[in-house]
């Protein structure tokens, strides 16, 4: 009796401290271990869209390297474009300096024009080289004006103008060429401070009427008048040193 007595009291003190295999009730909560895994189509923290701290609640401002920026990165800058030095540029063009080209060759925006008064009576002389002037000219074929057509020998023939005023009264004039060298010179006479555009628009013109050279005679001009006489030569080749005569009747 003591022993099944003693037997029973060491079963009892077993079962008080846990030490036994007590019996788990069927809807005991899973271990940790056995919990339901997450489905593999879930979201993952990892694959979400992470925006770092520094620009979080910032807005979207295009990037200097974004396709929306307002100039492309190898766009043409302003500070490759050509300089102005190198670019052809309107002040360049026809310069003088590049080509001779006559006070009063064809051109109505040369500028002021010096206007020699004629005489008021008796003559005045001027003096030139057409060798010298650097300007060329396809020369109307002006014995009779306005003329009809150019020369077909004179097509680039030196030359020499000059711009006389009539100051005086009316009156009637004769201009002559004295050639000073071996040389035909070739006169014509324009209205006007410039040649024009149209060089067949001739007042007078001569070859060789004079003792020496051109002559035009009985030139008529009003008060106020202003004419350009144009000094040549015959032909491309025909240049030199003249003096030019102008006497009012």
């Amino acid at each position: 009796m003591r022993t099944t007595a003693s037997l029973l009291t060491a079963s009892l003190a077993l079962s008080l401290l846990g030490c036994g295999s007590p019996r788990r009730s069927p809807d005991a909560g899973m271990p940790t271990f056995d919990a339901p895994v997450a489905p593999i189509d879930a979201p993952f923290l990892t694959d979400a869209f992470v925006v770092p701290p520094s620009d979080a609640g910032a807005p979207d401002a295009p990037r200097s390297d974004d396709a929306s920026m307002t100039t492309p990165i190898d766009a043409f800058a302003a500070g490759d474009a050509a300089a102005t030095s190198d670019a052809f540029s309107p002040r360049d063009a026809f310069a003088t300096s590049d080509a001779p080209v006559a006070r009063d060759a064809f051109r109505d925006d040369a500028g002021p024009v010096t206007c020699t008064p004629l005489p008021a009576t008796g003559s005045i002389s001027a003096s030139g080289d057409t060798s010298l002037t650097g300007v060329r000219w396809l020369r109307p074929f002006a014995t009779t004006c306005p003329a009809t057509s150019y020369s077909a020998v004179g097509t680039d023939v030196p030359y020499q103008s000059f711009v006389f005023c009539n100051e005086g009264a009316a009156g009637t004039f004769d201009l002559e060429v004295t050639e000073l060298a071996a040389y035909d010179s070739y006169l014509v006479v324009y209205d006007g401070p410039v040649i024009p555009a149209d060089s067949l628009v001739c007042l007078a013109g001569d070859d060789d009427s004079g003792a020496s050279g051109a002559l035009v005679s009985g030139l008529a001009l009003d008060a106020g008048a202003t004419i350009t006489v144009v000094v040549s030569g015959f032909d491309n080749v025909d240049a030199g040193a003249f003096t030019l005569d102008v006497t009012r009747r």
